[in-house]
């Protein structure tokens, strides 16, 4: 943890064992990070302290994002996504029609996208109540999803995987020119602005 631009890093206590494979934030003050066995801390004092959440899976979880202070959700291994609309006190599984491991999520105002192995890109509206298949046309493993808007995203993962949206994920594109190499995997991507982003 650091408030001065990493001039000081301070170490924090989340009193688990198990691995953290994302942590996320809403504003200075409350967040959430997520692990292996179906682990959930949630912090609302910038991280002094730490209390456990239940999703009710033992399932690794991948990624967990909110869209605003009390609906959120996360990705997990087995298919597993979980949602909330209370901040985490309680946490309700969706049915994606799959139990392949989900990597990733986005959401925003408007939807949710899940991506995951064998190139599965889910869409949902309604905030896991339905989902729609997107075609990506690849079997490749997807790593991470983000959208900077409810049209323009960006999905990246193994064998050097990069495709985009402009329209919400009716279509799935690779750009023009990327590196092809099946050793080159690409494990996150960040928008900076609608047409910026690193992989």
């Amino acid at each position: 943890h650091t408030e001065n631009s990493f001039q000081t890093i301070e170490m924090q206590p989340a009193n688990t064992i198990t691995a953290i494979n994302d942590i996320f934030f809403l504003n200075d003050s409350v967040g959430w990070i997520v692990g292996e066995e179906g682990k959930v801390l949630y912090s609302e004092n910038k991280g002094d302290t730490w209390r456990a959440q239940n999703p009710k899976i033992v399932e690794n979880i991948n990624e967990i994002n909110f869209r605003n202070n009390n609906e959120g959700a996360l990705a997990a291994d087995g298919g597993n996504v979980i949602y909330t609309t209370d901040a985490g006190l309680n946490w309700h599984k969706s049915d994606i029609g799959s139990d392949i491991n989900i990597n990733s999520l986005s959401v925003t105002d408007e939807s949710i996208w899940i991506a995951g192995e064998n190139g599965l890109i889910k869409k949902s509206n309604d905030f896991g109540l339905t989902w729609e298949n997107q075609i990506t046309n690849t079997t490749d493993n997807i790593n991470d999803i983000s959208f900077y808007n409810s049209l323009s995203g960006c999905a990246v993962g193994d064998n050097s995987l990069l495709l985009y949206t402009n329209d919400g994920g009716q279509n799935w594109n690779p750009p023009d020119s990327v590196v092809q190499s099946e050793s080159l995997i690409f494990n996150e991507v960040y928008f900076l602005g609608k047409n910026h982003a690193w992989a």
